[in-house]
């Protein structure tokens, strides 16, 4: 049996026919108003179909009222559904807020660090001004201020007092300067720079190739060309580096037998890093 209710069209059908039955029922009724008996039957039909109506009208009634209750229930799930829905706008909106506060201090925040980058920019071009003024004097240094060496100095021993306790950064720098040994630079600062650049970017490149993580830091050139040149400055001080008329450098015998008997063989353990760079030197060397 179906569970379909009737609609509104077919409702007034029913109630239409029944009502045209009901009418035939009077006329028939009125038709034979003199035959008792017919009009006992006429009127119980009248009445049985009055009842039917009465019920179907009931039934309607039931019908629309249960209607009307399921869409109220519909707008009362709407009704709470815009309230959830309203509750999430809320929130959104505030989230919102906290996302433009975020967005402002980020502004701000760049503001001044782009200021911060710009005063290092500036203190660093400052610092390299100075730099390259300090080494454009470099090399008019030793020959303002000769060093006079005692005749009678033992280099032998100076030499292994000076390199007795070496270290890893001091030893690199030394190989550095001793690859450099015969080489014409046109200043002293420029064996310095020419030659730690050139290892330290071999060694970056094999780690490149063999997928090390490590961190490019551009201050390791720095750290090492400053070293070279301190050590290039000490050297001339202890007559064991000089310079000849053609600007080329030139280690001292005990220097280099030194180095070729204790350094090259073995050399100080250090960092991986450090010891790929190590190792860049000492292919040029051996």
């Amino acid at each position: 049996m179906s569970n379909k209710s009737f609609s509104t069209r077919e409702w007034i059908f029913t109630t239409v026919i029944l009502s045209l039955v009901q009418g035939v029922v009077w006329y028939v009724s009125f038709v034979n108003s003199s035959n008792g008996s017919a009009l006992t039957y006429v009127s119980f039909a009248g009445t049985l179909i009055s009842i039917i109506l009465a019920v179907l009208a009931i039934g309607y009634t039931y019908g629309e009222s249960q209607g009307q209750k399921n869409k109220s229930d519909n707008v009362s799930i709407q009704i709470a559904v815009l309230n959830e829905v309203v509750k999430s706008i809320k929130f959104e909106s505030q989230s919102l807020e906290h996302i433009s506060t975020i967005s402002d201090e980020l502004t701000r925040f760049s503001s001044q660090f782009e200021a911060e980058m710009l005063n290092t920019k500036k203190s660093v071009e400052h610092v390299s001004i100075s730099m390259d003024s300090l080494l454009a004097e470099y090399d008019k240094f030793p020959s303002n201020n000769k060093v006079i060496i005692p005749t009678n100095l033992d280099k032998k021993l100076l030499v292994n007092a000076f390199m007795a306790r070496r270290t890893p950064l001091m030893e690199i720098s030394m190989l550095f300067l001793y690859v450099a040994d015969g080489k014409t630079y046109k200043k002293s600062s420029r064996a310095a720079e020419e030659n730690a650049v050139k290892y330290i970017t071999r060694a970056r490149e094999e780690l490149e190739e063999g997928d090390v993580n490590y961190n490019h830091n551009t201050s390791v050139d720095e750290l090492f060309i400053g070293s070279t040149l301190s050590l290039i400055t000490i050297l001339n001080g202890l007559d064991l580096l000089t310079t000849d008329d053609d600007n080329r450098l030139i280690f001292s015998e005990e220097l280099k037998n030194y180095i070729e008997s204790n350094v090259i063989p073995s050399p100080k353990k250090t960092g991986p890093f450090y010891r790929m760079i190590l190792n860049e030197v000492l292919k040029d060397i051996q």
